[in-house]
């Protein structure tokens, strides 16, 4: 009777043992993270000392000692694993926040640069001389004066004098940051922080411009580029080490599209 009592105890930690050789096979062959392994090793380790408990095979101390430690393993374990989950959750969010600012920088740049390519007839690598063109300089805009009746096409009504052209200046910064243009955005808008990453202190994007050749012609190119290194600083480099840095442009390729898909 008393063996088949002493059987029936070590039911319970052969089946907790059972368990965590199953999770530290787990853990190592999965390649777990550490948390994940020391607490398959922890399960191990406590129907381990199930057994010598039932088996009265240790001291009442040791196994206070030990149920101690154990607990407080288990502890500390259940706040690591929470936090490697709340992590990522909360990076992800923190990331789709700091995108949302980071695209709409770039997207500044490029109509900053469009717009004096516009006018000069290139791209320019200097963000001094980019916004004091976008404050002080205008485009040249053609526009039809005169009511043109639906049966006419423009040309054939200032053929016949019906309408005429003119050309007028329009401001830069009024053409692209206008009053309804900043009404749609989702992001603040601050004129002087255009040359600067977002979330990076003073560190500046990097703008570079030039020209490449395709086709035997020559074509103007330009790219801003930030790195989520900088973008990123304040959080562990795990979180960001395998994403695309941002950029918009192409020092390569004749393209003004940004890496985030348009």
């Amino acid at each position: 009777m008393k063996d088949s009592t002493t059987i029936f105890k070590l039911v319970f930690p052969t089946i907790i043992t059972i368990a965590g050789l199953i999770a530290v096979y787990m853990a190592i062959a999965n390649d777990q993270n550490w948390q994940f392994k020391l607490a398959a090793f922890a399960v191990l380790l406590t129907g381990v000392l199930y057994f010598f408990n039932t088996l009265k095979a240790v001291s009442k101390n040791i196994q206070i000692g030990l149920t101690a430690v154990l607990v407080t393993l288990a502890f500390v374990l259940a706040a690591l694993d929470y936090r490697s989950i709340k992590d990522p959750i909360d990076f992800m969010d923190e990331r789709k926040k700091r995108d949302e600012h980071i695209v709409q920088r770039l997207k500044d740049i490029r109509s900053c640069e469009l717009a004096y390519k516009a006018v000069k007839g290139a791209y320019t690598n200097n963000f001094d001389t980019l916004l004091y063109f976008v404050k002080n300089d205008s485009f040249p805009v053609i526009k039809a004066i005169g009511d043109r009746p639906d049966t006419l096409s423009e040309e054939q009504a200032i053929e016949m004098g019906i309408i005429h052209r003119d050309t007028f200046m329009v401001s830069v910064s009024d053409s692209i940051f206008s009053d309804y243009q900043l009404s749609k955005r989702t992001v603040p808008f601050y004129f002087d922080s255009i040359p600067y990453i977002p979330w990076g202190g003073a560190e500046k994007i990097t703008l570079n411009a030039g020209e490449i050749e395709r086709n035997n012609t020559k074509v103007k190119v330009f790219e801003a580029f930030m790195p989520y290194s900088v973008v990123f600083s304040d959080w562990n480099s795990h979180y960001y080490n395998k994403l695309n840095d941002q950029k918009v442009g192409s020092m390569s390729e004749p393209s003004t599209s940004g890496n985030w898909g348009e």
